[in-house]
C-alpha cells in the first residue's frame, strides 16, 4: 500500500490521513477529495477543511442539528469563519470537548496551527455521541501514531501555513478579477452579504452611530490635514501621512475606551450581563487593541523619520496581526442580536445606558 491511500494500513499513516480518511467515513469527505488522492499531501487536507463546511457536515453528520446554519457556500472570509465558530461550539456545548481541545478560527483558517485542528478531530471522534453514531475513534492507542506531516524527511506543517497564505491571495485575486468581468445582475448576491451585514450593523446603531463613530475617530483634525490643498507633491504626502498617524491614533484610543469603559462595566456587572453575552457583543476587541497598538508605534517610529519615511513596511509587518478582523468580522451578527436581546431586559437598558 502507498502511504497516501485512503486504504492504506494505518501503522503506515500519519495522524492527518486519519483523520481525513475518519472523515471519509463518516460521510462528509468525498472519496473523490483532493486530501484523500494517492498523492495528497497535508496542504490539500487543509484547504478541504478551511471553510469549516466539512467539519459543520461532519457534527451534524453524527448528531443531527448541532450546527444550526451552515454557510455551504462560503466564498466569503467571514462566512467561513462563521462556518469554523459554529462548529467549535458545537464542540463544547454538544459534545462536551475540553477547550483546551480544540484549535481556534485562525489557527484553521490560516493553517498557523493544523496539528491541533487534527488533534481536535482526533478527540472528537472519541467523544461519547461518535461512538453511538457508530463511527469508530482514532487513532487506537496501539497504533502510536505521531501528529507530524513528513516527507523526504521535511516537516510540511512547518511550511503549511505559507502555502495556504499563498491560495488565499491567488483566490482573492480570481474574486477580485471575477467580479470586475461579472455582469451587474450576476453580481447582486455577493453584494447581498455585506449589504445585510452592513442593514444589521445600521438597524442596531442607526445614522447616530456612526455620527458618534465619526467623531470620536476623528475629533475635528480633517480640516486641519486638508487645508493644504494647493501644497507641493512632498506637502501632500506629508498631510496624508499626518491623517493616517491621526486617525490611526484616534482608533486606538476609541479601541481602549471601548474596553476601559464599556467592557469593564459590562463585565463586573455578571448577574445583568452574562460573560459568554459580554463576549458575544465585544468578540476580540482586545485582540484588535493590541494589533492596532503595535501597529501606531511602528508607524510613530516610521514618522520620526524626516527622510526614508517607508510606512508601507509597517503595513507588512501588521498583516498577521490584522488577522484577527476575521474573527471579529465573523461574530458581528451575534453581537447585534445579543444586544437587541439584551435591549428588551430593563436592567440591562439601564446598564448599557450608565456605560
Amino acid at each position: 500500500f502507498d502511504r497516501y491511500s485512503p486504504c492504506a494500513p494505518a501503522a503506515k499513516m500519519e495522524l492527518w490521513q486519519m483523520a481525513a480518511r475518519w472523515l471519509n467515513t463518516v460521510g462528509v469527505l468525498p472519496a473523490d477529495s483532493p486530501a484523500l488522492a494517492r498523492s495528497a499531501r497535508v496542504y490539500d487536507f487543509a484547504l478541504a477543511l478551511q471553510d469549516g463546511v466539512v467539519l459543520c457536515n461532519t457534527v451534524n453528520k453524527i448528531l443531527p442539528g448541532s450546527v444550526k446554519q451552515v454557510n455551504s457556500k462560503a466564498e466569503k472570509q467571514f462566512l467561513k469563519m462563521q462556518n469554523i465558530n459554529s462548529f467549535l461550539a458545537a464542540c463544547t456545548s454538544v459534545f462536551s470537548l475540553k477547550t483546551s481541545d480544540l484549535f481556534t478560527a485562525d489557527e484553521l483558517y490560516y493553517a498557523s496551527n493544523f496539528p491541533k485542528v487534527v488533534h481536535t478531530i482526533s478527540m472528537l471522534s472519541r467523544t461519547q455521541l461518535s461512538g453511538l453514531a457508530g463511527f469508530t475513534y482514532f487513532p487506537k492507542e496501539s497504533e502510536g501514531v505521531q501528529n507530524v506531516a513528513e516527507e523526504d524527511g521535511e516537516d510540511m506543517y512547518h511550511n503549511l501555513e505559507d502555502l495556504v497564505g499563498q491560495s488565499l491571495s491567488l483566490e482573492e485575486a480570481k474574486v477580485n478579477l471575477a467580479i470586475v468581468a461579472t455582469a451587474p445582475e450576476e453580481s447582486v448576491e455577493e453584494e447581498d452579504i455585506y449589504g445585510q451585514l452592513q442593514k444589521a450593523v445600521e438597524d442596531a446603531g442607526g445614522s447616530a452611530g456612526d455620527e458618534v463613530y465619526t467623531d470620536l475617530l476623528y475629533k475635528g483634525t480633517a480640516d486641519q490635514i486638508y487645508s493644504a490643498g494647493s501644497s507641493s507633491q512632498d506637502e501632500k504626502r506629508n498631510c496624508v501621512l499626518l491623517e493616517l498617524q491621526e486617525t490611526e491614533r484616534n482608533y486606538v484610543d476609541l479601541l481602549r475606551m471601548i474596553i476601559d469603559v464599556f467592557v469593564r462595566v459590562l463585565s463586573a456587572n455578571a448577574k445583568i450581563i452574562s460573560r459568554l453575552e459580554c463576549k458575544a457583543i465585544f468578540s476580540n476587541v482586545e485582540d484588535l487593541y493590541a494589533a492596532h497598538k503595535k501597529f501606531l508605534e511602528n508607524l510613530d517610529r516610521a514618522l520620526a523619520s524626516h527622510t526614508g519615511r517607508n510606512v508601507s513596511v509597517c503595513f507588512l509587518d501588521a498583516i498577521k496581526s490584522f488577522r484577527c478582523y476575521g474573527q471579529f468580522c465573523s461574530d458581528i451578527t451575534e453581537a447585534v442580536n445579543t444586544l437587541r436581546e439584551l435591549d428588551t431586559r430593563p436592567a440591562c437598558q439601564k446598564l448599557l445606558e450608565q456605560a
